[in-house]
């Protein structure tokens, strides 16, 4: 059975794509271009911050603009482009295997390098304002990790493509009518793709897995 955080982060995402492709389809302003760089900071959830501590990533993006100075409002579709990587928080880690004796556990980095489609809608208060919009694409996630204890004694190496789906909001500065900034919180969903059955031509053993993380972007973009 899907996992129910999967549905959920989908169908939001779904939600926000379909509602600002709405409003894409409707605007009809000043059309433009823009080249943006981030600088982010993120934050592991769930079994990812078991092992892995926070971490700084890099992101660049390309994005046509459609603004509508009768309403406000700004549209943002384009292509976005990233990579980061969650060290371990200690060479080797242990954990309780019966209550008297313990295993040990090693990891690599956490390493991810994604490319997505964007799309974000803001709303302009002066020269200020406020977005919300989503990402959606492909993330290549490469780790290796090994345990040993008294029952197991392996290592495995993951090379996996992953779909990464990634809702967000945030405030929108504009300095100049050439460069303005964005400060965004994005939630990150990393969704392992295939089939559980063996027998499945798109046979997965990592099928259904969930990972998650959050960002703390600060997005600076020169209009053209």
């Amino acid at each position: 059975m899907m996992n129910k955080n999967i549905v959920k982060v989908t169908l939001f995402t779904l939600i926000i794509f379909n509602q600002l492709n709405i409003y894409c389809q409707n605007s009809a302003g000043e059309r433009n271009h823009e080249f943006v760089g981030s600088v982010n900071y993120n934050f592991p959830l769930g079994k990812l911050s078991w092992v892995y501590k926070p971490t700084v990533g890099i992101q660049f993006g390309f994005n046509w603009i459609d603004r509508d100075p009768s309403e406000n409002k700004i549209i943002k579709t384009g292509f976005t482009i990233g990579a980061l990587q969650f060290k371990p928080k200690a060479d080797t880690l242990y954990y309780l295997v019966t209550p008297t004796t313990y295993g040990t556990a090693s990891f690599s980095k956490y390493q991810l390098v994604y490319a997505t489609f964007h799309i974000e809608k803001i709303k302009i208060f002066n020269k200020t304002g406020f977005l919300i919009g989503a990402d959606a694409g492909l993330v290549f996630v490469h780790y290796t990790d090994g345990h040993i204890d008294a029952n197991i004694d392996y290592y495995e190496e993951s090379m996996e493509g992953k779909l990464m789906l990634s809702p967000q909001f945030g405030i929108y500065i504009e300095f100049t009518p050439k460069i303005n900034a964005t400060l965004v919180t994005q939630y990150n969903a990393l969704i392992s793709l295939g089939d559980t059955d063996p027998n499945s031509v798109n046979y997965n053993s990592n099928a259904g897995i969930y990972r998650q993380f959050v960002s703390e972007n600060i997005r600076v973009a020169y209009t053209f």
